[in-house]
């Protein structure tokens, strides 16, 4: 039986916030020749929306090649080369997030994926990387402390946000928090 089609992603940043400080920021970082992006917060926050804002954003604005390396594929982004991983195969894992023909990429994946996207990093690509944490300094930690590496010099910033409910509309709204890294212009 063929699976449905994921749906197509069509939000950019300027509809998933409505603080100017916020997408001012998040749009600097998808401007970034390079560097580590941490999207971060707790479980249901909204991290893959923010990430997907991100690399849509940059599909639309930039001739940048993206690739996104997912455990699950939840929507089809316009532009970007998506790539499922599947989790017995290392081989394709790190074929995908190697590629030097790849500009931007986005890893949503095992921790076990964090050396290689900071790889990636420092070798002068954009990249995303989601963690789940309850700030951008755990966050930041737990990313070093998984790779055993610091990431300053690599650092555009970590975006940490919560999801609460607008009293008002009753729409479900983010909060970001931001850390700035040495490649944050």
């Amino acid at each position: 039986m063929p699976s449905t089609p994921a749906p197509r992603f069509t939000l950019l940043i300027d509809q998933i916030t409505r603080r100017p400080v916020a997408a001012a920021t998040l749009l600097r970082w998808c401007k970034a020749p390079q560097g580590l992006v941490l999207v971060s917060g707790p479980d249901g926050s909204g991290k893959t929306t923010t990430a997907y804002c991100c690399i849509a954003q940059i599909a639309t604005t930039a001739s940048a090649r993206i690739r996104t390396v997912e455990n699950e594929l939840t929507h089809d982004l316009d532009g970007v080369d998506q790539c499922q991983i599947e989790p017995e195969s290392s081989a394709q894992t790190l074929t995908a997030l190697s590629d030097p023909k790849m500009d931007v990429l986005f890893v949503n994946g095992t921790p076990a994926l964090w050396a290689h996207a900071l790889d990636a990093a420092e070798s002068g690509r954009l990249v995303f990387v989601q963690v789940e944490a309850d700030s951008a300094d755990e966050a930041l930690a737990a990313f070093e402390q998984t790779t055993q590496r610091r990431v300053d010099p690599t650092l555009v910033g970590v975006v940490w946000q919560q999801v609460s409910i607008d009293p008002e509309s009753g729409r479900r709204q983010a909060h970001y928090r931001f850390l700035s890294g040495a490649l944050d212009r």
